[in-house]
């Protein structure tokens, strides 16, 4: 997954975060506070839920493709074998998710090496959630 683009996006939130800010610096106190308390705080955490409901679109794109082509020892699978997979991988509207599971075949925990995972983590400063994108590693075995 290309995570540039997402740290590009979380670079533009964090921008509209310090511009609402700075505009509301010279403003009365009481009003700012409820400017940003009403107006200002819930439209840049709009916009970070956006964020993560997009990147849990792109892991699930993702995975479904990494299943589709999951079959024939690594052979090479023509667009439409492709597309009748995917949508092999459907139950109505949602994703077979067990189906997905068995053909990417995981395997247990205490059989497998620290995982790469990207990762978001909330911290906070003051008031205002500060999402960060860190690369961590998890170990299934502790």
């Amino acid at each position: 997954m290309e995570t540039d683009i997402l740290r590009h996006m979380i670079a533009v939130i964090k921008a509209e975060e310090q511009r609402r800010r700075a505009l509301l610096e010279d403003k009365d106190p009481n009003f700012a506070y409820d400017q940003w308390l009403f107006t200002d705080a819930p439209f840049v955490n709009e916009l970070y839920l956006i964020l993560l409901v997009s990147l849990r679109h792109q892991v699930e794109r993702e995975l479904v493709g990494l299943a589709a082509r999951a079959a024939d020892d690594g052979k090479e699978i023509s667009g439409q074998q492709y597309q009748k997979r995917v949508r092999e991988l459907r139950i109505g509207k949602r994703w077979d998710w067990q189906e997905i599971n068995n053909r990417l075949k995981p395997e247990s925990c205490e059989d497998t090496h620290p995982w790469r995972l990207f990762v978001f983590w909330l911290t906070r400063t003051s008031t205002i959630p500060q999402w960060s994108l860190t690369t961590t590693y998890l170990n299934c075995s502790n």
